[in-house]
């Protein structure tokens, strides 16, 4: 893993630790402008996103490793830190996310942690369930992916108290944008085309995610999409049209494909943070891209 050192006067004391600067994290750095900065991610690929100016310093830890990560706590030290966890849980090494997690928890106790941003997904919600969700609606851990996350979210705030969850919906943006991949390849799609997708631009995302940090009172829960779900089969019609009238995929029932249609409402959590989506539904946010050709 890789580690991202970014600070601006050598005797400054807060920091921002950042953990996971994949596609997310490259938009979430360039909004902590002033703050120290501590970025981590799984490959040395991802290192190419850090600002090339003397603020910067790069450095390799495993933070599932013990030993890896304690040589970290003399840069870590004497600092009042603020931490977004921003891991998949697809990058953790084992089946039992708490015992994973426990080196890296070891080292935020033995540190000064102001607060503590987790980045988790809307998938917590189900796939099987209908009807609107917002923040505080019971999570489905019927499928083992939502079960994994929702031990991830549990694991830091047993851990910690002072801890934000956020859920995000499905994120797109530059050279980022869901099914096209599909559209291109003339993919017939698992599920059905009349179930929703909840998604949000990936630079509101981030404004969310910071905002949350910034908060007077932190708020445990929140839930982040562009709070307007489109049924997948005209959101796949829209995609093809924007790439020169190619065919819309067909869909098909499966044992795997979706069979809920949730949609999500992040309205409580947007007033929270006093912000509103800078791109308020997929329409806004996939004509701006495909327009400068980033999709």
């Amino acid at each position: 893993m890789l580690v991202c050192l970014m600070s601006n006067l050598i005797n400054q004391k807060s920091l921002s630790l950042v953990i996971g600067n994949g596609y997310l994290g490259r938009h979430l750095v360039p909004l902590l402008k002033t703050e120290l900065s501590c970025g981590i991610s799984r490959s040395s690929k991802n290192q190419s996103f850090v600002p090339a100016t003397g603020r910067f310093t790069s450095l390799e830890c495993d933070i599932f490793n013990e030993k890896k990560l304690s040589k970290l706590s003399a840069s870590l030290d004497n600092t009042l830190m603020d931490v977004y966890f921003m891991l998949p849980p697809s990058t953790f090494p084992s089946d039992e996310p708490v015992r994973a997690l426990e080196p890296l928890f070891s080292l935020l106790r033995s540190l000064t942690v102001r607060r503590i941003v987790v980045v988790s997904s809307s998938s917590v919600y189900g796939t099987q369930r209908e009807g609107l969700v917002n923040s505080e609606s019971a999570v489905d851990i019927s499928t083992e992916r939502a079960a994994r996350i929702v031990q991830i979210e549990q694991a830091w705030v047993s851990s910690f108290s002072t801890v934000a969850i956020v859920r995000l919906a499905g994120l797109y943006g530059p050279n980022r944008v869901v099914g096209k991949a599909s559209v291109l390849a003339g993919q017939a799609l698992d599920g059905s085309g009349d179930s929703y997708i909840n998604l949000l631009r990936i630079e509101d995302a981030a404004n969310a995610i910071h905002s949350v940090m910034s908060l007077k009172y932190l708020r445990l829960l929140s839930l982040f999409s562009d709070g307007c779900p489109v049924e997948r089969r005209q959101y796949y019609q829209f995609i093809a049209k924007q790439l020169g009238g190619c065919k819309p995929p067909s869909f098909k029932k499966s044992v795997t494909g979706p069979k809920g249609s949730k949609r999500c409402d992040p309205s409580s959590s947007w007033d929270a943070i006093s912000c509103k989506p800078v791109y308020g539904n997929y329409e806004e946010g996939l004509l701006d891209l495909f327009s400068g050709a980033q999709a």
